[in-house]
């Protein structure tokens, strides 16, 4: 917790986080963190519980790299798959893709060659 006053004189002070001037009203609390990528989103969902359960704390935003957030860009951030679900699912998508491309690729040959058996077994019926 933080007496805004205070905090409103430091950030005034900064180049970089002057975009929370709007967010500093009355008595404030800072949540930061360090952690990593993947840790976000979940970060941001347990931080988001825990301040729907204290009925004196009011989200008013946040900040995320130099982005300035709103409550409902800070509640879809909290909704977000971590970084290494989102890889497998992508590399699930492109190897979807990938498998699709060599079967429509590989059913021109297969047609052809079963025609060409059929062919080959017609000819030798009738000779």
């Amino acid at each position: 917790m933080i007496r805004g006053s205070v905090l409103n004189a430091v950030i005034r002070q900064s180049v970089i986080y002057q975009n929370l001037l709007p967010l500093i009203v009355g008595p404030t609390a800072i949540i930061s963190s360090n952690v990593s990528e993947e840790e976000n989103p979940k970060l941001v969902s347990d931080i988001l519980k825990i301040i729907n359960k204290q009925k004196k704390l009011l989200l008013m935003g946040g900040k995320l790299d130099s982005l300035l957030l709103n409550v409902e860009d800070i509640e879809l951030m909290a909704k977000l798959p971590n970084k290494k679900q989102l890889q497998a699912e992508t590399v699930g998508v492109l190897s979807a893709q990938a498998a699709r491309i060599v079967e429509i690729l590989s059913k021109n040959p297969q047609c052809l060659v079963r025609c060409l058996e059929m062919h080959k077994a017609n000819l030798g019926g009738t000779s």
